[in-house]
């Protein structure tokens, strides 16, 4: 604007209703977004800070918003930190659950191998009455068979006696 000012004469140059507040240019697209590009990646030489430019501009001229990497990649290391945060807490509640899965499963075969000495003792027991039951089997089976053979021997010496009584019983009568 400096320029169209320095080619008025004095008298216009104080008059404000005859100079526009505005100037419209006729410029070719590709150099308008060659402009915006710069001015978005800090390219351009401003003394003052970086012009605005507005969304229907970026729009007619088909540029997106400049997307501030910065934020975007703190943004995607929060995320990130997020996800990872969330996976370790997972983790370390499977691991919790399979520790007290462990736990419990410990717990059961202990029970399981005290049943088994206990039920190990009752066979042990049961064979030992077994035996003793046998033995006392035998025994009895023993002293049967001495109280038979006392018997046969009782009824063998009874008999003989009766045999012996009996002859002389003859004897006598035949005499």
């Amino acid at each position: 604007m400096e320029i169209e000012l320095f080619y008025l004469l004095p008298r216009h140059r104080k008059d404000e209703g005859y100079f526009p507040d505005w100037i419209y240019y006729d410029i070719p697209v590709i150099e308008v977004r060659r402009l915006i590009n710069a001015i978005d990646n800090n390219q351009t030489e401003f003394d003052s800070p970086s012009p605005i430019i507005y969304e229907k501009l970026r729009k007619l001229v088909n540029i997106p918003r400049p997307v501030n990497e910065n934020k975007s990649i703190d943004k995607f290391r929060d995320e990130f930190e997020q996800q990872m945060e969330d996976i370790k807490q997972q983790t370390i509640e499977q691991q919790t659950k399979n520790i007290e899965q462990t736990k419990n499963i410990e717990q059961q075969m202990k029970y399981i191998e005290q049943q088994t000495k206990n039920m190990e003792q009752q066979m042990k027991y049961i064979k030992q009455q077994t035996k003793n039951i046998e033995q006392q089997t035998k025994n009895i089976e023993q002293q049967q068979m001495k109280n038979m053979q006392n018997i046969q021997e009782l009824l063998n010496s009874f008999i003989n006696k009766l045999n012996i009584s009996n002859d002389i019983e003859k004897d006598t009568i035949n005499k």
